[in-house]
């Protein structure tokens, strides 16, 4: 089961950020424990009480919590507590533990080492850099390709950006219009 979660972020403020925290983790929680074929782990609530009941661990505690109780081999110790003070744990285990995990036991497979777990986190990042390189310059073709089109059909100056007769109003969603000039006006005259 997928579930997805749109947040109005000008209500967002009125709620203490432990509340949006606590509110943000129980949505992954829900969204890693349901699948296709049903529920993989322990109950939703039993997940979401364990998560307030973990004590803070240094990294030395870190590190033992994944060799002794989580069957994780770290044959470089040194290696380990450095990445794990640079990235964070959540950030790199967390994030990257997931394809080396038995989802019944919640133990690493035999002979994952944490030097396996950091090559995917090197992967993954050097996955998000050549793709952001290219949707950067994706970006920057898709603005000037509008741009062109814009400027062809209705001129160059700023009262034509500005004007609501230039655009197509969205039927579903009739403030779309009037807030979109707002912003191109704030843009075009915060200077003056």
């Amino acid at each position: 089961m997928t579930y997805s979660f749109r947040a109005d972020t000008k209500n967002l403020t009125k709620f203490p950020p432990g509340i949006i925290l606590f509110a943000v983790i129980g949505f992954q929680i829900l969204a890693r424990t349901e699948t296709a074929g049903g529920p993989t782990g322990p109950p939703l609530i039993m997940q979401l009480e364990t998560l307030m009941l973990k004590p803070y661990l240094d990294i030395n505690q870190q590190i033992q919590n994944l060799t002794q109780n989580k069957g994780l081999t770290v044959s470089d110790t040194a290696f380990a507590r450095q990445k794990l003070t640079n990235i964070g744990y959540f950030s790199l285990i967390g994030g990257y533990k997931t394809p080396f995990i038995n989802p019944m036991t919640r133990m690493y497979n035999t002979g994952t080492d944490f030097a396996d777990i950091y090559a995917l986190y090197l992967f993954d990042k050097s996955l998000r850099r050549l793709t952001f390189a290219y949707l950067n310059d994706i970006e920057i073709k898709l603005g000037q390709v509008i741009s062109d089109i814009f400027c062809s059909k209705y001129g160059e100056q700023q009262s034509a950006y500005l004007s609501a007769a230039n655009y197509t109003p969205d039927r579903r969603n009739p403030n779309a219009l009037p807030k979109l000039i707002s912003i191109l006006d704030h843009i075009a005259n915060r200077d003056t």
